[in-house]
């Protein structure tokens, strides 16, 4: 029988399982996301998450996840920032257009009809706990 994995995990088991790696210079274009290293074909995201991180009065970012892959028990992860405003809500609508519904979070349908992705956290290690939750319940 395969071990299941706490739904709730610890910060060192969010570091593990949750692997960022940074995405540098990203743009759309229409086979993908380009960006500093090359091109992220969009048929390579299994799933977008995007969320507004930073104080609530201070100045904040507007950071997507792009989940690319697992190995094992760890998600592989793309991740970029860009300001709040128009232009994030311009990339969440080309997500929507440019990937299946069933890769897409809620975030990002907030994100392209509202103009906010409707999630927040003060700081990237509770985003990333709160990605690794949602996906550990959607996928395992």
């Amino acid at each position: 029988m395969e071990e299941s994995l706490p739904l709730f995990p610890t910060p060192d088991e969010v570091g593990s399982r949750y692997a960022v790696c940074p995405l540098v210079d990203v743009r759309p274009e229409a086979d993908g996301l380009r960006h500093r290293e090359g091109l992220l074909s969009w048929g390579a995201i299994l799933r977008a998450h995007v969320a507004e991180v930073g104080e609530p009065q201070g100045p904040c970012a507007v950071v997507f996840d792009l989940v690319i892959g697992r190995e094992g028990t760890s998600w592989q992860v793309l991740r970029f920032g860009i300001e709040p405003g128009d232009e994030a809500a311009e990339l969440g609508r080309q997500l929507t257009a440019a990937l299946p519904p069933r890769c897409l979070a809620a975030s990002i349908k907030s994100l392209t009809a509202d103009g906010s992705p409707g999630e927040w956290h003060s700081d990237l290690a509770s985003l990333d706990e709160s990605s690794l939750v949602a996906l550990t319940a959607a996928f395992d």
